[in-house]
């Protein structure tokens, strides 16, 4: 894989080191060990690191590689994946890697922007540092014990994430040809990931020890995938294609929160396989049978909760819903009553939205009211869009109703096929999302 082809540095690219102070003793020209009583004298704030005006950008044909292997069973195919010109700049997006581009919908005909002026703000930066956290023990009792946290900044301008891939299935000769081969653009645009959180602690299930992972996910973003190249194209692997500015799968303000793992009962582990062969497990482990981490895993509030612990009228009050419970939203529509602020002015880059904010507490939000996406809407929600000038053949079967731009249904006729230049699958959201276990295995092909 080639370097990175340049940071672009501009007004200010600020390294903050905050120094642990000693309270006593003269500094030593060498390095030293320190004991438990010096060691207990020292104070410190961690490690913070402020990015501004800055722009990263990799070459268009440089790469991240995974290569497959030649499978021993006809179950299976090889598979390669290359990931090109991973690129990290503003939202104005403005410049592609071959050819030339326009902004395109919804901001996202360019892969590449300008630079982004705060990252990290001087008094708003990333934090690495040790840090005493409380939480539940694995067997339900209160505890405190230190973690290692990579906290990102609270909040910061949104970013643009670029890069192009091939994915090659059943390759079987080293021909540079991308016969067999999907070629593919993927863009997001207005990244916000402010106050997620990544934690390192021990793990604390007796006989399971090791370093495990917590993750505090906290997300929004517009997303473009699309796979159509422009006439006269480069059709070879790894030159550069040039991508149509418009066709391609769209979501429209995606957003959402992923607790995975809570301290300190639930951890992510990397560990071993007993037949120690070379593959690993990633787990998150599973939830241990005690009264007081159901509780606060699944936001019960009553101890006596005769619906056996998840009693939903009272989860939406609960205090620790929203740190153990995720959700995934995306489009712009919402019915009911909703609480002023909870997302202001359908604004796509806000990052966190409060679940709770659309219940009073005593009933489920009306969701029948509101205004649905039109048919071939292309600013809000997750839609497909043809090339530009060209349009979709969509095959209908029996009349439909679209609700249009003012929320008047208008009867369309069913014919069998209609030419669209878009087509919306309207806005949506999953709530309440809880993982309360995985395992991934990694296993050689031959097995």
């Amino acid at each position: 894989m080639d370097t990175l082809t340049g940071i672009r540095k501009g007004r200010a690219l600020t390294w903050l080191f905050i120094v642990a102070a000693w309270a006593t003793g003269t500094p030593a020209l060498a390095l030293e060990p320190l004991d438990d009583r010096e060691m207990a004298s020292i104070s410190g704030m961690g490690l913070a690191v402020g990015l501004e005006d800055i722009r990263i950008t990799a070459s268009p044909t440089s790469f991240l590689e995974l290569t497959g292997t030649e499978p021993q069973s006809s179950l299976f195919r090889r598979a390669d994946l290359r990931l090109y010109g991973m690129s990290l700049t503003g939202t104005d997006g403005s410049e592609t890697w071959s050819g030339s581009c326009g902004s395109g919908l919804m901001n996202l005909g360019c892969p590449l922007g300008g630079s982004i002026e705060h990252l990290a703000a001087h008094d708003n930066p990333f934090v690495l540092r040790a840090f005493e956290r409380s939480g539940l023990h694995f067997e339900g009792n209160e505890t405190s014990r230190g973690v290692l946290e990579l906290v990102w900044p609270s909040s910061h301008d949104p970013f643009r994430l670029a890069f192009w891939g091939e994915l090659r299935v059943g390759a079987d000769d080293g021909a540079g040809t991308v016969e067999g081969a999907l070629r593919f653009l993927n863009i997001l645009n207005n990244v916000d990931l402010s106050d997620a959180r990544l934690s390192f602690a021990r793990h604390t299930e007796p006989g399971r020890g090791g370093l495990g992972t917590v993750l505090d996910l906290h997300f929004a973003t517009d997303l473009r995938l699309s796979v159509n190249q422009t006439a006269g194209s480069p059709d070879s692997l790894g030159d550069v294609p040039r991508f149509d500015g418009r066709e391609g799968l769209y979501i429209e303000n995606l957003r959402g929160h992923l607790p995975i793992g809570q301290l300190h009962y639930q951890s992510l582990l990397f560990e071993g396989v007993p037949e120690e062969d070379g593959n690993i497990t990633l787990s998150l482990s599973r939830m241990p049978d005690e009264p007081e981490v159901y509780n606060h895993f699944y936001g019960r509030t009553l101890n006596d909760d005769p619906t056996g612990g998840y009693d939903r009228f009272q989860n939406f009050i609960s205090d620790t819903w929203d740190q153990t419970h995720g959700f995934i939203r995306w489009g712009d529509w919402r019915g009911g009553d909703v609480i002023p602020g909870y997302h202001p002015d359908n604004d796509p880059q806000a990052p966190r939205a409060d679940v709770r904010a659309e219940f009073d507490g005593t009933s489920m939000p009306d969701i029948s009211s509101g205004t649905r996406n039109s048919l071939v809407s292309t600013n809000s929600g997750i839609f497909f869009a043809a090339r530009e000038g060209n349009t979709f053949q969509a095959e209908v079967r029996g009349n439909f109703f679209d609700e249009g731009p003012g929320g008047t249904p208008e009867l369309v006729p069913g014919e069998d096929l209609i030419p669209l230049d878009a087509i919306n699958l309207g806005d949506g959201r999953v709530e309440g999302l809880l993982v309360q276990h995985l395992s991934i295995r990694t296993r050689g092909a031959a097995q």
